[in-house]
């Protein structure tokens, strides 16, 4: 059963958001809260802020966009700077779940450094692959980590748009 989400007006009597700053503060004294003390807690290890109103846990990138846009987000909201602790307005857009999948950071600790690129050990050369549409897509066998990435980074933009992070 999904839980019923408070509407815009109900969070509002509870919460005031800065759009420049992506900070929410509180409106009420209420359980321990006092009037304009920031609202919400990080979640570690991912660093997103979640809010409690009336005994229900709310992401606040959503929250934002629902102050902002008078509804509720129908997918997935996207930080475009890749920081979930940066809520500004400005840094938020709806996306896919592939879209926000795409916008990610990709793995740190990779042989090559570069998102896409791995090490193919049996052809000794470095390979390129990209995920859409649910599927993994080969992208060929290249002699450099860089040429490798290249041919990611191609695929990135045909595929995800304004949404490639390399």
């Amino acid at each position: 059963m999904k839980r019923k989400l408070a509407s815009r007006a109900q969070l509002q009597k509870h919460l005031r958001y800065d759009p420049g700053t992506g900070l929410f503060w509180w409106r009420v004294n209420q359980s321990g809260r006092r009037v304009e003390s920031p609202a919400g807690a990080e979640e570690e290890p991912l660093g997103y802020r979640r809010i409690c109103v009336n005994r229900k846990r709310y992401m606040a990138h959503r929250i934002a966009w629902l102050f902002m846009t008078g509804k509720w987000p129908v997918c997935f909201i996207d930080h475009i700077d890749g920081n979930p602790r940066n809520n500004k307005w400005k840094n938020l857009r709806e996306a896919t779940f592939s879209q926000n999948q795409q916008n990610s950071n990709g793995k740190r600790n990779t042989v090559a450094g570069f998102k896409g690129v791995l090490w193919h050990v049996r052809c000794q050369k470095w390979q390129a692959k990209i995920f859409y549409n649910k599927k993994q897509h080969y992208l060929g066998l290249h002699d450099t980590p860089e040429d490798a990435h290249a041919a990611y980074r191609k695929a990135a933009r045909q595929h995800f748009g304004k949404y490639a992070r390399f």
